[in-house]
């Protein structure tokens, strides 16, 4: 089950209720307001190799489809991310009802006549996709494998054909791969079309067998550092400290930055990645690299959960402990993308 919300007026998390439609697992709380919905797929780039990259993101742009056009679709999306595909919905039971039972339909079925049109629009869209982020980090610890890949172009949307497309929606998109959240009571008659299978086995990719620590140039404009280690409280914690930290003193006391950031994701057989970012002047990117470096290091050594957090921070600490432990030994870590 995911990780439970806090209730500030109790001081106490509410569990959602489990409840299991059609071979899906659906979780579901009441929540003030129109009914939210989001259908989660455990399936992402970072589960495609480079000849075939972009196929999940066809996938997704194929089930929402005759959505479009709709009176709501303003209120009804879809992503791709490293680790995880959604497809969300906000409004009145019935449309959510609606709009999960067409949208499993369209994946147990994809409509194929749209392949040209999608894999066109893809492509144009990606024209736009910035490439060079921060995220390149990844490749030079990965390669061109799992999150190493996130900054390379969807070469898939060049060649893919409908057979393969369909091989890889009946491989992922499936009810044992799947899980629904609803912020509300599950509707009557919920259909949630999906064929049943086996959840498929992610593949880990392994670090590249460099001599660590390590320092890569690529421009002068914005620094990164990537820190790797355990999963669990610790890091997540440890992140959130080094978050306020760098934006304290990087972009705050000594004006070297504009935007910082440091956030933790788990990446599978109990490891993850702490990753640092600000952006820089050029003549200031050194700077900023030995601040955040700098500040890295002088996280606590001893058990970070014996510490007396401040206040800012307690309520960060409990929920670390629900999120963080739950994930330490995930093979199928979230994503931060």
């Amino acid at each position: 089950m995911g990780a439970p919300e806090y209730d500030p007026q109790t001081g106490e998390y509410v569990t959602p209720a489990r409840n299991v439609v059609d071979g899906v697992t659906v979780l579901s709380l009441r929540v003030p307001g129109p009914m939210h919905a989001a259908l989660v797929f455990r399936v992402g780039w970072a589960d495609e190799r480079l000849p075939v990259r972009g196929i999940t993101h066809l996938v997704e742009h194929m089930a929402l489809f005759s959505r479009s056009h709709g009176p709501n679709a303003t209120h009804e999306n879809g992503y791709v991310g490293c680790y995880f595909t959604g497809f969300t919905v906000s409004g009145t039971p019935d449309q959510t009802k609606a709009f999960l039972a067409e949208v499993t339909s369209n994946l147990s079925s994809l409509p194929m006549d749209r392949l040209p049109d999608e894999k066109r629009i893809l492509r144009t869209e990606s024209q736009d996709r910035r490439i060079g982020s921060f995220k390149e980090v990844w490749s030079y610890r990965w390669g061109a494998l799992g999150l190493g890949a996130a900054d390379y172009q969807e070469y898939g949307l060049r060649r893919l054909e409908a057979a393969e497309i369909a091989d890889w929606a009946t491989s992922w998109f499936t009810a044992n791969n799947a899980v629904v959240w609803l912020s509300g009571d599950v509707p009557d008659g919920l259909k949630l079309n999906l064929r049943s299978g086996e959840r498929p086995v992610r593949e880990l990719p392994e670090s590249l067998d460099h001599d660590l620590p390590a320092v890569y140039e690529l421009g002068n404009r914005g620094v990164a550092l990537s820190l790797f280690g355990t999963a669990g409280r610790a890091a997540y914690l440890g992140a959130l400290v080094l978050d306020a930290r760098v934006r304290s003193r990087v972009r705050y006391a000594e004006s070297l930055a504009y935007a910082t950031d440091a956030s933790y994701m788990p990446v599978g057989g109990g490891k993850s990645e702490i990753l640092v970012a600000a952006d820089s002047l050029s003549d200031h990117s050194l700077q900023a690299a030995e601040g955040s470096s700098r500040l890295s290091a002088s996280l606590p050594k001893r058990d970070i959960g014996q510490r007396r957090w401040p206040r800012s921070l307690r309520t960060s600490n409990a929920r670390g402990q629900a999120i963080a432990e739950a994930t330490a030994s995930s093979t199928t870590p979230p994503c931060v993308s």
